[in-house]
């Protein structure tokens, strides 16, 4: 048995105006997403990096198996956000109560298929540094050509893919945690409704990531100096605080994506 949806009508009117309530209800949560990630970034960061890399400065094997592991690692606090997100979206409910308001069957087919959609994303970010990064440095360096044309117009396609592909699944967790049919075929029929509610609203939430990361860089180099005058090594504390503001950067987008998919599942009951 599902959540019952206490919120079919009272969106803000601004998607990041509900996000930022979002943010802030489930905050004991993404504190501890926060802290589970900034101590695995210190555990990455003291790890022996030898054979990461191959001998031409690309990825290794043992290297991609790795981001693969600490992404996925990382995926758990991230997906604990997107639970908690949706279920307070879709009931009024939020905090560390929103684990306990769905039962556990549901609780976990959510965390299964987020963790299987994360994988996907690691996959595609393993695949992007892998083949695209090398095209993309040749196209800066003047090395117009058309491989390197062709290996850029393949990644833009499946990457638009990929959106589309999550667009049309993006009532998936809200079906779950309420309750209703989670089969390709219903989510397919609910994603068909909301399609382009969705896909619009990711395009444009990555379009404005690079610059809200961009507008860290500074805050982080102030901080760091802060923290430097007070007997905090400067290594020691670049890496914590850039693995709090990068935190806190994932987690708010994590929400933002979360309430545009509940959103759209609470829209599509509607069509």
């Amino acid at each position: 048995m599902g959540a019952k949806i206490t919120a079919h009508n009272d969106f803000k009117a601004w998607i990041l105006q509900d996000a930022w309530d979002v943010f802030w209800q489930c905050r004991s949560v993404i504190a501890a997403a926060l802290l589970w990630m900034v101590l695995f970034a210190a555990f990455d960061a003291i790890l022996p990096r030898s054979g990461v890399l191959g001998p031409d400065g690309a990825i290794s094997v043992w290297g991609g198996i790795w981001f693969v592991a600490r992404f996925l690692i990382d995926a758990v606090a991230v997906v604990s956000v997107a639970f908690c997100a949706h279920v307070s979206v879709l009931t009024r409910l939020a905090g560390w109560s929103a684990f306990s308001i769905i039962d556990r069957r549901a609780a976990g087919m959510f965390f299964a298929g987020m963790m299987l959609l994360a994988l996907l994303v690691a996959v595609m970010i393993l695949i992007y540094q892998l083949f695209l990064v090398p095209d993309i440095l040749r196209l800066l360096v003047g090395n117009d050509d058309a491989e390197a044309n062709t290996g850029l117009g393949i990644g833009v396609v499946v990457v638009m893919a990929f959106l589309c592909l999550v667009a049309v699944a993006a009532t998936w967790g809200g079906a779950v945690i309420c309750g209703a049919d989670p089969s390709l075929v219903a989510t397919w029929s609910r994603g068909k409704a909301t399609f382009r509610f969705v896909l619009w609203r990711m395009i444009a939430v990555f379009l404005v990531l690079p610059v809200i990361a961009a507008l860290f860089i500074p805050v982080t180099g102030q901080v760091v100096a802060i923290v430097q005058a007070i007997g905090i090594p400067a290594d020691t504390g670049l890496l914590v605080i850039s693995a709090i503001f990068n935190g806190a950067t994932t987690c708010f987008v994590i929400v933002l994506l979360s309430v545009i998919f509940s959103r759209a599942f609470i829209i599509s009951l509607k069509s």
